[in-house]
């Protein structure tokens, strides 16, 4: 049986539109943005659950599922009617939930660990139920560290 921890998080909160995102007005590698004075602040509720246990003598899993369901998220986006025209604008309602896993090892003691993470997004403009932008379904990493981190 595994020693583990488990945790629960649930909360809420509210982020006004940053200065670059409501005023911006630049172009970025050929790119044209436009400021939206009329952005909106973010409405957020969200909640995660996981555990983190260890496996073994020298091995760690961290697995958390979570979910964020948004209002009035605040995202880049095609200007409308536009090519090449880009702002921040708001998405009515929005939800970005998925999966967040790690199994870290210490392959030899103070010498060389390694991590594998996966991370899989599930993240949807509720109102189009088109994907969110600039979000990747899948994401995994491996990092070896030597010598205590000082070599990666």
């Amino acid at each position: 049986m595994l020693d583990s921890l488990k945790t629960c998080f649930c909360g809420g909160g509210y982020r006004a539109p940053s200065a670059i995102e409501q005023f911006v007005s630049a172009v970025q590698f050929g790119y044209r943005v436009i400021p939206n004075p009329d952005l909106h602040g973010e409405h957020a509720v969200s909640g995660e659950v996981g555990v983190n246990a260890p496996v073994g003598g020298r091995a760690h899993i961290d697995v958390a599922a979570f979910q964020s369901s948004y209002h009035d998220l605040i995202g880049p986006t095609a200007a409308p009617d536009s090519i090449f025209v880009f702002q921040f604008r708001n998405v009515q309602r929005a939800r970005i939930r998925g999966i967040d896993a790690s199994l870290s090892s210490s392959l030899i003691p103070s010498l060389l660990d390694a991590q594998v993470t996966y991370l899989y997004l599930d993240a949807v403009d509720l109102a189009t139920h088109e994907w969110l932008p600039y979000r990747s379904r899948h994401n995994a990493t491996l990092t070896l560290d030597a010598l205590g981190g000082l070599a990666g």
